[in-house]
Parts: structure tokens; sequence; C-alpha cells
């Protein structure tokens, strides 16, 4: 298998940091709603980050 160009590979790591701060911050709206007792929010909050999880994953999985 042939490597990726250097600007594509340059790409997905942005990509991948976003991802990961996205996750980070939906985490900390997990927590101060879980605080607060907002726990439908905590719900949805949770299903979110493992949804982005399972795209990264998807996305390293189709790369690699």
């Amino acid at each position: 298998m042939k490597r990726l160009p250097e600007a594509v590979t340059t790409k997905f790591t942005e990509l991948f940091a976003a991802l990961h701060g996205a996750t980070d911050d939906l985490k900390m709206a997990g927590a101060e709603s879980c605080l607060i007792g907002d726990f439908s929010q905590v719900t949805v909050i949770n299903d979110s980050c493992r949804k982005l999880q399972a795209l990264e994953s998807e996305i390293k999985a189709t790369v690699n």
C-alpha cells in the first residue's frame, strides 16, 4: 500500500485533533450537566461522544 501524501496526512492529523477537541468539549458539558442534575442532557452528550469516537475509528480504519 502506498503512503498518503504529506498534505493529506497533515489534514487527517488536523481532523483527528478537531475530533478530540470536540469530544473533550462534550465531556466537559456532560460533567456540567451531571452536576446540575440534567441527566437527559448527559445521555445525549454521551451518545454524541460515542458517535465522534466511532467516526474517528471508522476514518482510521478506512485510511489504514
